[in-house]
């Protein structure tokens, strides 16, 4: 075992030198992933986390790529429903080939949760299309708001307030609830689900300025930590493909054209030059005839 007499005074500079460094390096790779991520709420805002602060802000137009955008409250449809299905792959293929049950056409996300032996519980996020369509470029993930506050929501009611609105969140035995505003409303959601228990969760945490946005960016890390597959909606396939039928039918014109050019421009000047040989050999066959007959 060391003692303080075992330590040179050099060792400890170059620890403390190697620990600013890696918190350097830590802070600069924070930094460059934290472009990444956006929250969308009728536009799209960059999260900003400086000297343990951390805000919303607009995001710049020409900014970077987001690879993983959180969506606002407003602009998602969320639903829970139970199944009594206790193979995954069942229900996966039920899933797949159930009709449309949501409000509104968007982009579906599937969480599955094993309730016991003989149950799933499902649920769904819809996304709304006008979220992909007031985004310079598809992201890679979309997390709803909701799912970021949820694991401090077991417990107690938790009020996130961002942006000047009030989302509220919770987790009653029928699953996950969330509203933007409507207090008293989703209050009294909240009695009816619990009531078969008789009780209410009485308490509300309360979330407000730099400690909100800090468990939006929490939940967001534990969400893909728990489940990084649910919330991948991939790439757009069907933008590049228009994209790149649309610019191979531009391209094949121009090809088209030209080589008709082209083909039209070569046959004319060998016409042209048959016409020419042919009239020079006519020419060159007349006068040896007339030469044939003198002789």
């Amino acid at each position: 075992m060391y003692t303080a007499r075992d330590i040179e005074p050099s060792e400890v500079i170059v620890t403390l030198i190697f620990k600013r460094f890696l918190k350097s390096w830590a802070d600069k790779v924070f930094k460059n992933i934290l472009k990444r991520v956006g929250f969308f709420s009728a536009e799209i805002y960059d999260f900003s986390a400086a000297r343990s602060h951390a805000k919303l802000i607009r995001g710049a137009v020409g900014a970077e790529k987001k690879w993983l955008v959180v969506v606002g409250r407003n602009h998602y449809f969320e639903s829970t429903r139970d199944y009594p299905i206790g193979h995954m792959g069942d229900l996966k293929k039920l899933l797949k080939n159930e009709p449309w049950r949501f409000p509104y056409k968007g982009i579906l996300i599937n969480r599955i949760e094993r309730l016991n032996q003989q149950a799933h519980r499902v649920t769904s996020w819809v996304i709304k299309n006008e979220v992909f369509d007031n985004l310079e470029s598809r992201p890679l993930w979309v997390v709803p708001e909701s799912v970021c506050v949820e694991p401090l929501a077991h417990d107690a009611v938790v009020e996130l307030d961002r942006l000047g609105e009030k989302v509220y969140v919770s987790v009653s035995p029928d699953g996950l609830l969330s509203s933007r505003g409507q207090k008293e409303s989703f209050l009294g959601r909240m009695g009816s689900t619990v009531a078969s228990q008789q009780s209410v969760p009485s308490s509300i945490m309360k979330l407000a300025g730099s400690e909100a946005i800090e468990s939006l960016l929490v939940g967001v890390m534990q969400a893909l930590k728990n489940s990084p597959s649910c919330f991948y909606i991939g790439l757009d396939t069907q933008k590049p493909r228009s994209y790149a039928l649309v610019r191979s039918l531009k391209l094949s014109a121009v090809i088209a054209v030209f080589y008709f050019a082209v083909t039209t421009g070569y046959l004319s000047i060998a016409n042209s030059w048959v016409v020419y040989t042919l009239g020079v050999s006519s020419v060159r066959a007349e006068s040896s005839l007339e030469a044939r007959k003198i002789i």
